[in-house]
């Protein structure tokens, strides 16, 4: 996947709407983001970026669960051990090739976020 040219006055920009996202999930925004500024244009492609940070930022603003506090020791590490299981899972889906199959695992990891709490 090559990167796509960004424009001078928009490499900061892009740099640091990129800056919350794990790599994989960079490489494809960033592959879809040089697609739309193709075809429409800087203006489309960092709005583009700036849908990607709010959906982003929303999804990391939530506060840990107080109900997680009653766990014991032994009860956080099984819980860590199928999580650690979710997540690799949903690791092994951002892995292809394919933009288009970002999707469902992009809106998986955001979910768990969501659910956990997790800044």
């Amino acid at each position: 996947m090559n990167e796509p040219m960004i424009h001078p006055h928009d490499e900061s920009f892009v740099k640091e709407k990129l800056r919350l996202l794990p790599r994989p999930f960079k490489k494809k925004v960033l592959h879809e983001y040089g697609e739309i500024a193709r075809k429409k244009g800087r203006k489309a492609s960092n709005l583009y970026l700036l849908d990607i940070e709010e959906v982003v930022s929303t999804a990391i603003a939530h506060r840990l669960n107080k109900a997680s506090l009653n766990y014991d020791e032994d009860d956080l590490k099984k819980y860590s051990e199928l999580k650690t299981k979710k997540c690799t899972e949903l690791w092994h889906l951002t892995r292809s090739k394919d933009p288009k199959n970002l999707e469902f695992p992009y809106k998986k990891i955001l979910s768990f976020i969501r659910k956990h709490g997790i800044e």
